[in-house]
């Protein structure tokens, strides 16, 4: 793991290395992300709960970083929720295509939001599933749902106030469970 970390570094030095002595630094987009959250055994994922193959923010909620020096201030933290959907649509816009010939595409285009030009978030409502369908999980607003089959019983965390899922509101806001639920 070390060793794979150590060499996304060295390539990752060596294309930032290679774009400045270009001279395409300036108006290059890079994009960092993961594609979860790190191995339990490997990895420390506090102070959220969860890990990879799990659907609490210690599985899903992962490092996203966007560069691009001439379109982006330095610094900017995006604070909305988005997903790595987003990334075609925004590579798309960022290039000058045309994003209504593509409505497919379940992403929305993050440069309105990131230049403030948009208000609001790009998604009001996110949905996760599990692979074999065992958990699922729904986020809208500052509410999430998470649900594993093999429980009898559903969370529901208001992450603006309890961003590391550990004070299940289930039994207080009963409203903003079935919502929730009536959702996915």
């Amino acid at each position: 793991y070390a060793a794979m970390v150590n060499a996304v570094d060295e390539g990752v030095g060596r294309i930032d290395s290679t774009l400045a002595a270009q001279g395409l630094k300036e108006n290059t987009l890079i994009v960092f992300l993961s594609d979860n959250g790190g191995r339990g055994q490997y990895a420390d994922n506090r102070p959220n709960r969860g890990f990879k193959g799990m659907l609490f923010e210690g599985g899903i909620k992962v490092p996203f970083m966007l560069h691009w020096p001439s379109r982006f201030p330095t610094g900017q933290v995006y604070e909305a929720m988005i997903t790595s959907l987003d990334l075609f649509p925004t590579f798309l816009a960022a290039a000058g295509g045309d994003l209504s010939a593509q409505p497919q595409l379940t992403g929305k285009n993050l440069l309105p939001f990131l230049h403030g030009d948009e208000s609001g978030a790009p998604h009001e409502k996110m949905f996760w599933r599990s692979v074999g369908g065992f958990e699922y999980a729904v986020r809208k607003g500052d509410y999430k749902i998470y649900k594993n089959a093999s429980k009898e019983k559903t969370m529901l965390f208001n992450l603006a106030e309890d961003a590391y899922e550990r004070n299940d509101l289930a039994q207080e806001e009963p409203a903003v469970l079935a919502d929730l639920e009536a959702e996915y």
